[in-house]
Order: C-alpha cells, then structure tokens, then sequence
C-alpha cells in the first residue's frame, strides 16, 4: 500500500463568489433577527419575566411560554458576566444564588464563548442579542466553508451555510449554550479537512483556536454529541480512505491530533474545575435519560409547527417539549442532501459526512423499545446526556450533503444526477403525501387542525416545487442540453431563495424581543431597597413548575439579573449537598432542570443558613420571633433577628463576629474576636477552591451542615480573609498558558526558518 500525499484543497469559483455567499448568510442571518427593529434590542421572553417576580399578575398574553430558561437562566448569567467584567472583576462567583454558586465554572454561564466576549464590548441591553447574532454568524460561515473546502462552489455552499444556521434544531437553541458549542462544527470539521491535507501550521493552530472557543460554549452535553458526530466523520471518512485502497497519511492524523489537543489545553482553565464542580453536583449523579423521540417523529424535519407552536394563538400539542423536537429543516434541502449521497458517497470526506449523519440519527431516533442514543449513553458512563439532541447534527450533516448535491446538480448536471433529483423528488412528494394522510387519520379539530393544516402548506408547496423543477431538469437531459451560465444561476437562485424563505418564516416569530432589558415594578423596586445585598428566604407552599411560576419573590435565577441574592437555585451543577438537605417535600425540586427552591418556615432555619430576610406567602403567617417590615405585592417581607452571613457555631459566647464585608464578588473580610479557639461558620456554599487565612496565616477549611464552610478561629481578634480561587483553575491556566506558547512558537518557527536563509541571501549581496 503506497503512501501518497493527501490532496491539497483545490479552490473553486472566484474571490467575487465568496463574497457573495458570505453575504447570502449574512443577510439570511439579518433577516432571521429582523424583529428587532420593530420589537427592541433587547433578545429574550422579558414579558414572561415580568411574570416570574415578586407581585407579578398571571399572564394571558405571553409571547412564547415555553422558553423560560432564557430570562431564567442565559439571561441572567449573561448580564452578571457583563456587570462584573464591566467593573474589572473575573465572573468566578455568583453571590445571588442560595449561598453563592460558582459562575464561570458551572459551564452553562459560556463566560469566556466567543460570542459572549463580543457581546461585552455593547451596551448590556443588546449584549444577549449580540451573542446570538454571532452564534448564527459562526454557524452559517463555517459550514459555508467546510462544503467549500469539501469543493462546493459559494453558491451551494452559501445554501449549505443558511441551512444549517436556520434550521430548527439549531435556531431553536440560539439563547442556550448549545448552540454555542454546536455553531463551531462546521468550523471544526473544515479545519479538521485542511489540516489533514496540508502541512500549513496555520490550519492546526485555527482548529486549536475553533476547538477551545466550542469548549467555552459551555455545555458539556453537547462535549458528548459534537465527540459521536464528528468522530463519526473522521472515523468513517478514514475508513474510506482505506476502502479506496489509499492510506491514511500519518502526519496528517498527527497534525489533527496536535490541534485537538492544543484546544483542549487551551480550554484547561474552564475544564479542570468544571469537572471537579460536575463531580459533585446533581446533575452529575442524574439517572439514565429516557428518549422520547421516536423514529415516527421524522415528519419535523419537514414540517415546522407539525405539533403546534408555544406561541400566543397556538398551542402545542405534540410529545414533549417543542424546543426538544424542534428539527425542521425543509424538503428542498432533504431532496438534494439525497442527490449529495447518491452521486459523491464514493469520495471519503463525503463519506465522512455521511457517516456523522447517520449516528446523529440513529442517537437522535428511536424505533420501538430500541434505543441506540441511551444503549450508547449507558455503554459509555453518560447516561444523563440526552442524545435525541443529536438532531442538530443530523442537520447540520444534511446541511452539508444538500451543499454537495446542489453543487453537483449546477455543475455536474449528469444523468446519475439528474435522474438521483428526480427520484428525491418523488421520494420527497411521495413522504409528504405519507404524512398528509397520516394526519388527516389523527381527525384533528378546532385549533390542533387548524396548526396541523397551516404546518403541511409549505411541506406540500415545496414537494410541488421540487417535482415541477425535476421534470424541467429530466427534459433537459432529454435534450442533451448542458446548463447555460443564465439557468445555472437560475436553478441556483430558485433553490436557495426558496430554502432561506421556508426557514426564514419558520423561525423568525419564535422568538421574544423587548424595547426593555429587564422589567421592574414597584414591589421588586421597593424589596432591593429594603434587603440591599442579603440573603432573601421564601416561606410558603411549595408547587409549581420550572414554566408556572405560583410560589414567592423571582423564579430562581431571574433574580440574579435583578441583583438580588436569593435562597433558591437554577442552575446545571448545584451541588448535591443542597439536595441532601432539602429533601421534598419541604423544597421543590426539579432535579432534570437543576431547580431548588426551599421552603424556609421558621425563625431557626434561617438563621442556620444566614438567611436575614423571608418572604411570607399571602395569607400564611410570620415565623414565629420574625420582624415584619413590609408589604410588596401580597408578599410580607419579614426581617429575622440574629442571621448572618458569618457566625460562630451554636452561638459561642467565647466568640464574636465584629464585622464584615465582601470586597469583591468572590472574597470577604471578617473580623471576628475569641476568648478561646472557637469555630466560624461560612454560609458559603461548600464548593472546592475556598480559602481562608487569618492576619495572613491559612486556615483549614472544612465543610459544615453539609452545604457550609467553617474555620477553626485561634484565641484573639484577627481579620480573616476569605476568598475563592479553585486550585483547578490555577492548573488550568498553567496549562492553558503552556499550550498557547507551544501553538505560538510551534507557529512561528516556519516562518523563523524562513527568514534567516533570506536574510543570509540579502547579507551575502
């Protein structure tokens, strides 16, 4: 078996024609986010936020009620990293959920993505939006460059990249970190390719770079589906390489495994301690994942509202959550992905595609009681990992092989080709006609069949289409007539106008927009004055849902936008300690969405957690020994004698807490006094990277009541200081730091090795 050297990429069509695909995605981009000139800058349900607080009205007019986790969670987090770096501060710290949470290591806050960063240098109201925007740039660009590198001219590549942007399964995730991770695939993919096929050091270093930046996205499900889809793709496309009876070029696999590797080094600082934070969190000991997606669910990835929509007049009425359904992706993009497969599977990076797209379905879809996605899950130690998100990649495959079939259609418009668009057509009519059917079976009525009717007009209007333009195509290739510069752009124009069309009305209403960044009222005015930084306990009934909130003050995590510290939690790594102590029923818990809301009923309580202040229900009573201070919204504000952030176990007379402050968002200052060595309790939450040192000495930390810290104070008055800074992440930073060297000096040295022969040659003239 002979050794020859991978093909360099060869470029196809002119500069002028990239810069016109380009702008195609940027202007379907655009025009996706349009609402904004209309509606506001700010991106996000802020009107179901406004419902969600203290002395809110149940709402009947909410844009789209199921997309909470955006104002209750990206939102939020987002506005605390602006506010804190705005002010020079490092986001490590949340001092607003229960006793405080880690920030930039509980992944999901995406401190450091790429879109964040740029969404930092604008005003904190269109931060978020801007983030988005540059989810979908990131999406759209880099699969248009993967199907150029795969060889695609910019006008099926600009098709490729507008597809996978828009399509549902990604454009449905724009607010959550998902969509951070999974927008650099096509970027990683195209990297991937070049740094194979060259030796130029640039490629290496730019997929270390894609590779660091997908980590920083934040959200370590996505880490195990973007693994399976695309070492789906570099598996399969290796294996084809052999079957071509071709080897593999072992400097080429070296040269990927440098730049993955370099990526993850560089990713260091937020995996170290991200891991040792997932190690002990809830999340991390969830139970296996129970796919609800079956194989009959198909029909979304053509259809768009098939089971109604989450909007105001509509309703939904399909299997689970819609955000985690949402797949559509249109019948003009399946039917020349099928001409893709059908007329290049021979070539191995095609191959590769085709191989990540048919994992991505089979852990995306299951027939029957066969589950792939949880068999693989549990096989490998991942059982809370929900693989039927793998549709996203299962778009973003077909995304590109609809590239590569479109490209062969307008410049290869042979009769294999011809014939395979004419047989996807059919195949396509003929499985819209199957659903049709198949719906007009279920007898739908009243606002179900009016969704389920409005959903099949642009599925049969495109079967249509489709059919229409393969019997245009067959009679050409009747006549024997290649295609003339004009049908060429033509047929071009036609396939992508009509695909970003279809996805452009299917998406662009979903979304919330508002003129105002965060909703205030008057009780919440009215609570920030009273409580100013403290602690806030809720005292009440315990019910409700993560979408329906009926319990006290800010659903959880809405309140960190707001400033205010809260005793109740959402977030993805709560530790599991939290859980332990606050057993349901007397704290609601939803362990799948990581919310906790504990129901602080007495005087006692809060003072064992520091709680200085408790909301009442109406109509409930005050703890017994709490001091009532006002009312906001129905909701009695009571303030409880004797809480505090920092104390001395059970009360110790030997020892007193003279003051204290926090001096940033991730350190204190206590000065305490004591007659005796007496124990200090830290109602900070008991995470790993805590320190406390007294006058300058360290302290052993140890944990306390399972959630709490406490130190063990020498006789005397000191002042401690108390601050955190993971020791994980210190590891990497060093580690991060030695990979960016190494990428840069490695870099650096063809270019070094360049230079000196020539200044030799200037010298020896």
């Amino acid at each position: 078996m002979s050794h020859r050297k991978p093909r360099a990429p060869r470029a196809t069509g002119s500069p002028r024609g990239d810069v016109v695909g380009i702008a195609l995605v940027v202007v379907a981009a655009a025009a996706y986010l349009s609402p904004v000139l209309k509606d506001g800058w700010s991106f996000g349900p802020y009107d179901l936020g406004s419902v969600v607080t203290i002395g809110h009205v149940i709402p009947t007019l909410t844009h789209n009620r199921l997309n909470g986790d955006l104002i209750t969670q990206m939102i939020p987090w987002n506005a605390l990293d602006w506010r804190l770096l705005h002010h020079g501060q490092l986001p490590l710290w949340n001092s607003y959920t229960l006793l405080g949470s880690p920030q930039m290591f509980n992944f999901e806050s995406a401190v450091l993505s790429l879109p964040d960063l740029v969404g930092y240098l604008f005003p904190l109201s269109a931060s978020f939006l801007v983030a988005v925007a540059v989810k979908l740039l990131l999406a759209g660009t880099g699969t248009y460059v993967f199907c150029r590198v795969l060889g695609a001219r910019p006008a099926a590549a600009a098709f490729g990249g507008i597809t996978f942007m828009l399509s549902g399964s990604f454009s449905n995730w724009l607010g959550w970190p998902l969509s951070d991770v999974v927008a650099w695939s096509g970027w990683i993919c195209a990297l991937c390719v070049l740094a194979y096929r060259s030796p130029k050091r640039r490629y290496v270093v730019l997929l270390a770079v894609a590779v660091a930046f997908a980590f920083y996205g934040g959200f370590p499900e996505a880490y195990a589906l973007a693994l399976y889809a695309i070492g789906a793709f570099l598996g399969v496309g290796g294996l084809a390489v052999l079957m071509r009876r071709r080897s593999v070029a072992p400097f080429g696999i070296l040269r990927i495994g440098g730049g993955v590797a370099a990526g993850v080094a560089l990713a260091a600082p937020l995996l170290l301690p991200g891991a040792q934070l997932l190690s002990i969190s809830e999340r991390g000991a969830a139970a296996a994942h129970d796919s609800t997606r079956a194989a009959s669910a198909l029909s979304l990835l053509v259809s768009q509202g098939y089971y109604g929509l989450p909007l105001r007049g509509s309703v939904w009425f399909g299997p689970g959550d819609y955000y985690e359904t949402a797949a559509y992706i249109g019948i003009v993009a399946l039917v020349v992905a099928i001409v893709g497969i059908a007329t290049s599977w021979r070539r191995p990076a095609v191959a590769g595609v085709i191989g990540l797209t048919f994992v991505s379905l089979a852990l995306a879809f299951h027939v029957g009681h066969f589950d792939p996605g949880a068999a693989v899950d549990n096989a490998v130690g991942l059982a809370s990992v929900a693989t039927t998100r793998s549709v996203v990649f299962l778009d973003f495959g077909i995304a590109v092989l609809a590239a590569i079939g479109m490209d062969r259609l307008l410049t290869h418009p042979t009769r294999l080709v011809r014939l395979a668009f004419a047989a996807a057509s059919l195949a396509a009519a003929g499985l819209v006609a199957a659903i049709a059917l198949n719906s007009g079976a279920e007898h739908l009525r009243g606002l179900e069949g009016t969704e389920r009717f409005r959903s099949l007009i642009w599925p049969v209007a495109s079967a249509a289409g489709v059919l229409v333009l393969a019997g245009v195509v067959l009679v050409a290739a009747r006549r024997g007539e290649p295609w003339s510069r004009g049908r060429r752009t033509g047929l071009a124009g036609v396939l992508v106008v009509s695909q970003a069309t279809f996805l452009i009305f299917a998406g662009v209403g979903l979304n919330s927009y508002s003129s105002r960044f965060l909703i205030s009222n008057p009780p919440l005015v009215a609570l920030k004055a009273d409580v100013g930084s403290q602690v806030i306990g809720l005292d009440g009934a315990v019910s409700g849902t993560p979408r329906v909130w009926n319990l006290l003050g800010l659903y959880p995590n809405l309140n960190v936008a707001f400033s205010v510290a809260e005793f109740a939690g959402h977030d993805p790594l709560l530790p599991a300690g939290y859980f332990r102590s606050f057993p349901a029923p007397h704290g609601y818990l939803a362990v799948r969405s990581s919310v906790l809301v504990p129901d602080i009923d007495s005087v006692a309580e809060a003072q064992r957690y520091g709680i200085v202040w408790l909301l009442v229900a109406p109509g409930r009573p005050a703890p017994q020994g709490a001091v009532p201070v006002a009312k906001l919204g129905g909701e009695q504000l009571v303030r409880v004698p004797g809480a505090s952030r920092f104390g001395f176990a059970g009360g110790s007379a030997d020892g007193s807490v003279l003051g204290w402050r926090q001096t940033s968002d991730r350190s204190f200052t206590v000065r305490v006094a004591a007659a005796r060595p007496s124990r200090l309790v830290l109602r900070l939450t008991d995470v790993p990277g805590w320190r406390v040192s007294a006058d300058g000495r360290a302290l052993p930390v140890q944990r306390y009541d399972q959630v709490m810290m406490s130190v063990l104070v020498p006789p005397g008055e000191h002042r401690l200081t108390i601050s955190y800074w993971p020791s994980r992440f210190t590891d990497g930073l060093v580690i991060g730091l030695a990979g960016l060297v190494t990428l840069i000096g490695w870099a650096s040295w063809t270019v070094a090795r360049a230079l000196v022969p020539r200044r030799r040659r200037q010298g020896a003239h």
